[in-house]
């Protein structure tokens, strides 16, 4: 029987609401680059351009965190942050928008939006803080157990594309001098900046670093670099 026989005999099987949540099953339907690191990890950063599906993964990963989904392990710390370039973008994006946080949960999962005090509610208590890029000092004293950031402007340049036949990009880890302390290549669209990297390249869990990439054309030659501040409190 065919691949597609067997899936409508599934298909049939299921009442509605089963299809339903069958449609809100992300783990079922992301791509293995929109899965999370599978080994110990604090950073994971995505690099894409426009509709390469980042909003989407991040939201699904803060989604699962903050509800404890074991497909998504780590404590929320019942706190996340969600950080973008200003509150108008991480509303317009990361909740309200077609891949945000709203859209992609089912009503039994969708968190209380609460605009005025730019908060989120999850069912099981799990409260979700905004915060501007261009104010970080709001973060300091603040506690999360996990932390999304989709800071769009400060990559606009590295989603111009070199017209490469494949991804190609250098990231490098800075430290707060500016010195490099770490560089790689990469092919994906995706760089896991693992614990023990972090160790190993600080001597500590790092709570202050920079990310600079640049995407490498066919010929070697780099486009525009793209820089972001990463600070964790």
């Amino acid at each position: 029987m065919s691949t597609t026989k067997l899936r409508t005999l599934f298909l049939n099987e299921l009442d509605d609401d089963e299809i339903i949540r069958l449609k809100f099953d992300w783990p079922l339907w992301a791509r293995l680059k929109q899965r999370p690191p599978l080994n110990e990890w604090r950073t994971w950063l995505l690099l894409g351009g426009r509709g390469s599906g980042k909003t989407r993964t991040g939201a699904e990963w803060l989604k699962g965190v903050a509800l404890a989904d074991p497909h998504y392990p780590g404590s929320n710390g019942g706190r996340v942050a969600l950080v973008g370039t200003t509150y108008d973008d991480i509303r317009d994006v990361m909740i309200e928008g077609e891949s945000g946080l709203l859209a992609i949960s089912h009503k039994s999962e969708r968190p209380q939006w609460l605009v005025s005090k730019r908060e989120l509610i999850w069912p099981n208590g799990t409260v979700g803080k905004l915060f501007s890029s261009a104010d970080p000092e709001s973060l300091r004293g603040s506690q999360f157990g996990a932390a999304w950031l989709d800071d769009s402007d400060s990559w606009e340049n590295a989603e111009i594309p070199l017209d490469a036949g494949q991804e190609r990009y250098v990231v490098q880890v800075l430290n707060m001098d500016g010195n490099t302390v770490r560089e790689a290549e990469v092919q994906s669209s995706e760089y896991m900046y693992s614990f023990a990297s972090q160790l190993a390249d600080f001597g500590h869990p790092a709570s202050h670093f920079t990310f600079k990439v640049v995407q490498l054309s066919d010929s070697g030659l780099p486009g525009a670099e793209a820089v972001l501040e990463a600070i964790i409190t």
